[in-house]
């Protein structure tokens, strides 16, 4: 229905300024400042790994841990929520890019103190009330004190590996003791333990990364951290989801799972120079098909095996030559 005023306005014959269009453009808004190529992946401007929309994985299902935090896209220049320790370039800066001050990133830590004051509200039927930190990998970070983690309140910290980082646990002289149990807690710079004591059948050996220079927190085959964690002591594990691939639940945030590479280890060639004995280190209860070659490019079967308790052994005639090389190749 069109309504017809009883005095209709004048019409200005000037053709209204339009906007100039951006379409198919970055929009400025989301774009950060100094953006450039050496930034595209810096968490100080936007979020690490995350470069198209199907890099986002929305986890389904009832169980929620404090893993879901770092996956709720807010639709900010910053997407998912800000736990990182270092912060943005000036605040004049964020606010060109984001428009205020109030999203800062850093503000995004009270999330996590809510969280951790409020868990039942989020549907997290443990037996404790404190709050806890399971099956974490923390590697790799700098900051002046709590390079890894810094505790303000009581909380069970359990099957974690903490290293490599600036500094490692700092507590707060006005908190209560943490309860650590099962950790490998080692090569922090500054500290591993910060007015704390190393707690319950906490490790202190290399968990053997893959390549932490290259950020591969895996674990290797051989590493102590292996089987080496807490299956659900006192019911703290109890919304943790199934994860246990071998015998007991790892430390830190990766299995060792059937996909994981094997290692050879411990070669030994008898005293007549006849044959080579290896040790194949895997995932136990996997059958791996082992070739040899003398020249990386042509490759012969040597045997197929199960790893009984992790490893097997192996033996090849080496009498006469020169090069041997060897790789296991996983079978379904």
């Amino acid at each position: 229905m069109i309504h017809c005023s009883p005095n209709p306005p004048s019409v200005n014959s000037k053709q209204p300024q339009l906007p100039s269009s951006n379409l198919r453009l970055l929009n400025e808004s989301c774009r950060a400042p100094h953006y450039d190529s050496q930034n595209f992946h810096n968490p100080a401007f936007q979020d690490k790994e995350i470069s198209w929309s199907s890099d986002w994985n929305f986890p389904t299902g009832s169980c929620f841990n404090l893993e879901w935090l770092n996956q709720i896209h807010r639709g900010t220049p910053w997407q998912t929520v800000y736990t990182g320790a270092d912060s943005t370039s000036p605040l004049i800066d964020w606010y060109k890019w984001s428009g205020s001050l109030e999203n800062f990133p850093t503000n995004d830590w009270k999330i996590v103190e809510m969280f951790m004051a409020q868990r039942k509200s989020f549907g997290t039927p443990l037996a404790t009330n404190l709050p806890v930190f399971v099956n974490n990998t923390i590697a790799a970070n700098n900051a002046i004190n709590g390079g890894a983690v810094s505790f303000a309140a009581t909380a069970i910290f359990l099957n974690n590996i903490i290293a490599e980082n600036s500094s490692g646990l700092f507590r707060l002289p006005i908190t209560n003791d943490l309860i650590l149990q099962t950790n490998c807690i080692v090569f922090n710079a500054q500290y591993d333990y910060a007015n704390l004591s190393s707690g319950l059948n906490n490790l202190a050996v290399n968990p053997q990364f893959i390549a932490s220079g290259v950020d591969n927190f895996h674990l290797l085959a051989t590493s102590p951290c292996i089987n080496a964690g807490s299956n659900g002591a006192s019911n703290w594990l109890a919304v943790e989801p199934a994860r246990v691939q071998g015998l007991d639940l790892d430390l830190g945030a990766f299995e060792l799972s059937s996909g994981d590479a094997p290692i050879f280890l411990s070669p030994s060639i008898l005293s007549d120079s006849s044959q080579i004995v290896l040790s194949l280190t895997g995932m136990s209860g996997e059958c791996y098909l082992i070739e040899s070659s003398s020249d990386l490019i042509h490759w012969d079967s040597m045997a197929t095996n199960f790893t009984a308790n992790g490893f097997f052994l192996i033996s090849d005639s080496i009498l006469g030559i020169t090069n041997r090389f060897y790789r296991a190749i996983h079978l379904p």
